[in-house]
């Protein structure tokens, strides 16, 4: 049996937490632990697909989202929901960013760099996100949700709970400042699956729970709900009411090179490519390539136009056959009409 780096971080981790309840544990070096479990838990896939539903109750909207993901190379796209989107791409790379909406009359692909504004508003995220916010930034992964120090908390409390059957560690931070603010997360033992994260504070409450029930979803949850509300002068305004089914996940070996780049988007043809960082339009694509001019036929319609008629072999072959049979037949009728004369 191979065991690699994770698994034995794992594994260290989880007799670290069962020596612990024997002995009097420290909070915070339980509290850092289970973080840990859970990062390299979710950190086990790094190449991935996959798919989900997103209802959005507070806007009535429900989007239909792919997602490929490559060591923080990703493709995302947004499916036409047959209510009048028709969806959007969008791809992001180490150098360059990338960006079309399908949905908005005579739009340009936008190529930009990954820490430009226009990839912070592109909707782009890894999607493992999803168990630990209510609103979801491009710039933010789930690592940045997992804490990897306690210094700004006061005070730290781990107990022990049952969800379901399942022991489950609840953790609990308290900013040392008089923020009044409070996190929560459930972390479930010995899997270190995210069950639920939540904040509270005077102007904020948010909190994100996920069911797990289908090993089939790698480190996802089959079904995530993600609520908020804003708090300010005595008024309550919901900013996310939202359910999440997962639908598929692929672990993947390899991808295309040219998966994270606009070589992948389906553009349509014609349309404009607008480089942001230079303030310059590059051209109209042309189903291949970035060309001068706007095209009306794709680039391989034109040389399937272009290339000479190929045939095969036994094309030629019934053809010389045909050409034979014609000839014997001509040379027959003028025998027979030399001879009746």
């Amino acid at each position: 049996m191979i065991i690699n780096h994770r698994t034995i971080i794992l594994i260290a981790v989880f007799f670290l937490l069962a020596s612990s309840s024997t002995t009097c544990a420290d909070p915070r070096r339980e509290a850092l632990a289970l973080f840990e479990g859970a990062r390299q838990n979710l950190q086990k896939y790094e190449r991935f697909r996959v798919h989900y539903t997103e209802t959005r109750n507070e806007t009535g909207q429900t989007v239909f989202q792919i997602v490929d993901y490559d060591h923080g190379k990703m493709r995302k796209e947004h499916l036409e929901n047959g209510e009048g989107f028709l969806g959007w791409v969008a791809v992001v790379n180490e150098t360059d960013f990338c960006s079309f909406r399908y949905n908005i009359p005579h739009e340009s692909a936008k190529l930009d760099s990954p820490n430009s504004l226009n990839a912070e508003m592109s909707g782009l995220y890894d999607p493992r996100i999803l168990m630990f916010d209510e609103l979801h930034a491009y710039n933010a992964s789930f690592d940045d949700r997992l804490p990897k120090e306690l210094a700004f908390f006061g005070d730290v409390q781990v107990e022990n709970i049952k969800v379901d059957n399942r022991s489950v560690k609840r953790i609990l931070l308290f900013p040392a400042d008089e923020s009044h603010a409070q996190w929560e997360y459930w972390i479930s033992e010995p899997q270190f699956q995210v069950l639920k994260v939540k904040y509270e504070s005077p102007t904020i409450k948010g909190e994100v729970s996920s069911r797990y029930d289908n090993p089939k979803l790698g480190p996802f949850p089959s079904e995530i709900r993600a609520y908020r509300t804003d708090h300010y002068d005595g008024k309550v305004k919901v900013m996310a009411d939202r359910s999440i089914k997962i639908t598929s996940f692929e672990e993947k070996k390899s991808y295309p090179p040219e998966t994270f780049t606009y070589l992948a988007m389906n553009l349509p043809l014609s349309t404009a490519v607008s480089d942001y960082r230079i303030s310059r339009r590059l051209g109209y694509w042309d189903g291949e390539k970035i060309v001068d001019n706007p095209v009306s036929i794709s680039a391989q319609e034109l040389r399937e136009l272009m290339a000479p008629s190929k045939r095969s072999a036994w094309q030629y072959i019934l053809m010389g056959i045909g050409i034979v049979m014609i000839l014997w037949a001509l040379y027959l009728f003028a025998r027979k009409r030399s001879l009746a004369t």
